[in-house]
């Protein structure tokens, strides 16, 4: 039983979950219930090799089972869309318009905390503590430029806003046009190919997943639908400071490198699915400053 005093839950879009929830319920199905849980070690793969993830849950069972890894694999899997590395290595490979589904429903729904306990800095100062004035100001300036870059397209009529102009940061800007960003190509691909999109949209695609460090299944999340996932709280302080850090980073990269104005306006689709991309980002960064941290979330600085 999984001593929930010690996890908060999380309730947000995750690639990386579904990945995890089809790895538990195959796991389930093998016969293994009288083991404890399983923690389900999962990896995202290198961008050279594509989208996607890996585990070698497969390899850790093996040594309970008469089967090789490679027959558990294919086992787990079953007639899930994966691949099998002849190691026993599981393969999750993410297409493009997985991809762009995600990004769809981030920018619709942002994470949400499902706690009764309210989490703010000084109940965690262990967590608190981690962070230099100078990370947490880096974090809140991004927050104010994605709000200040949705403000400025809605005013442009690249996009409409339900409410440009609010007293305080919303939880989630409300995009009333377009209905859905155009994240794919006329034929199928993503817009967001360079670099420095691909660096942000990682980091994106691997929240709140990385705060678990693995996955761990159990009845108390399966009570839940797919999207809920349990994390242990507090997390490491050092590895908050490291993901943050690389959050804000990777904004500033993307911020610098790929425009939305300017040559790029003419472009419409690639500057609308820029914004939806900073509009995802936003969800996240206050996700993390209002519900993981306690701290402000500044319309402006």
């Amino acid at each position: 039983m999984t001593d929930l005093a010690r996890y908060v839950l999380i309730q947000s879009a995750s690639l990386l979950q579904e990945f995890a929830d089809r790895l538990a319920a195959g796991i389930a199905n093998l016969g293994l219930s009288a083991q404890p849980p399983i923690a389900v070690p999962i990896q995202p793969m290198p961008l050279s090799t594509g989208w996607g993830y890996a585990s070698a849950v497969a390899l850790q069972l093996a040594s309970q089972s008469d089967y090789s890894a490679v027959e558990l694999a294919q086992q787990i899997i079953g007639s899930a869309d994966y691949g099998v590395q002849a190691s026993g290595w599981i393969d999750c490979r993410l297409t493009e318009a997985a991809i762009a589904d995600w990004l769809q429903k981030v920018s619709q729904r942002p994470p949400q905390l499902l706690t009764s306990q309210p989490l703010v800095a000084n109940e965690n100062p262990g967590l608190s503590n981690a962070l230099s004035p100078e990370l947490i100001f880096k974090l809140q300036y991004a927050h104010a430029r994605c709000c200040s870059l949705l403000r400025l397209a809605d005013r442009d009529q690249l996009l409409q806003l339900s409410e440009p102009n609010p007293l305080n940061s919303p939880r989630l800007w409300q995009i009333v046009a377009p209905a859905a960003m155009p994240w794919l190509t006329s034929s199928g691909h993503l817009r967001l190919v360079h670099p420095q999109e691909k660096l942000l949209l990682q980091q994106l695609l691997e929240f709140p997943g990385w705060l678990a460090g693995s996955v761990r299944y159990s009845s108390i999340a399966a009570s839940y639908n797919q999207t809920v996932i349990l994390i242990p709280w507090p997390p490491a302080p050092k590895a908050v400071e490291r993901q943050i850090q690389l959050l804000c980073d990777r904004f500033e990269g993307f911020y610098r490198h790929c425009r939305i104005w300017g040559e790029v306006k003419e472009n419409s689709e690639l500057a609308i699915a820029r914004l939806g991309l900073v509009a995802a980002t936003h969800a996240v960064i206050q996700f993390w400053l209002r519900d993981l941290l306690g701290l402000d979330f500044p319309l402006e600085l």
